[in-house]
C-alpha cells in the first residue's frame, strides 16, 4: 500500500528508510572505531551512515576520554 506523508512530503517507504537510518545512527554511537569501519564496509547504505562526522566525533571523544572544556 502506497501512502503519502503530507508532513514530510514523501511516500511511506521513503519515510521508513528515514527512521531506519536514525535508528542505525543511534546504534552506531555504541560501537568502537574498528566496529564502525566493519559496519561501513558491509554496504553503501551503512557506509553513508558511518562516515558522518558526528558519529566519529562521539566515538573519539568517548574512547579517548577527552574531558569537557571548562568555561573560561
Amino acid at each position: 500500500m502506497w501512502i503519502y506523508d503530507i508532513e514530510l512530503g514523501r511516500s511511506s517507504s521513503e519515510s521508513i528508510g528515514l527512521y531506519e537510518q536514525d535508528a542505525w545512527t543511534h546504534v552506531s554511537r555504541f560501537l568502537d572505531g574498528k566496529s564502525l569501519v566493519m559496519l561501513g564496509a558491509t554496504s553503501k547504505w551503512f557506509n553513508k551512515i558511518v562516515v558522518e562526522d558526528a558519529i566519529w566525533r562521539f566515538a573519539c571523544l568517548r574512547d579517548l576520554r577527552v574531558p569537557k572544556p571548562y568555561p573560561a
